[in-house]
């Protein structure tokens, strides 16, 4: 259940990511999206995080599958190197404060 659960807050965070609604994030809406959740990425940076999890001949885009791969692998890192300072690091729930913002029926669990 904890896995449907995360899946779906990927899927949300996409869907606000993807603020062109085609399907795929670009390097725009990447940076905005990081934005959202309160990390200041430079260009630099972005096209370093999108070439490292980019599978496709699409390096401009990442698919919701890329980016899902990349969110999951990004706060296993992130929680990694943070030890037990959880309050700074990138957690998946903040994932769910940026999916839901907004209303919707969608409750945190």
């Amino acid at each position: 259940r904890k896995i449907a659960s995360t899946d779906l807050a990927i899927k949300r965070a996409f869907e606000k990511f993807d603020e062109d609604g085609n399907g795929t994030i670009d390097r725009a809406e990447l940076q905005n999206g990081f934005k959202q959740l309160g990390l200041e990425l430079d260009r630099g940076q972005v096209v370093k995080l999108m070439n490292d999890y980019n599978q496709d001949d699409d390096k401009d885009t990442l698919t919701e599958q890329e980016f899902s791969n990349a969110v999951k692998k990004w706060s296993r890192v992130i929680l990694k190197k943070q030890n037990t300072n959880y309050a700074s690091a990138l957690r998946l729930s903040e994932i769910h404060q940026v999916s839901f913002r907004g209303g919707g029926d969608a409750k945190e669990e």
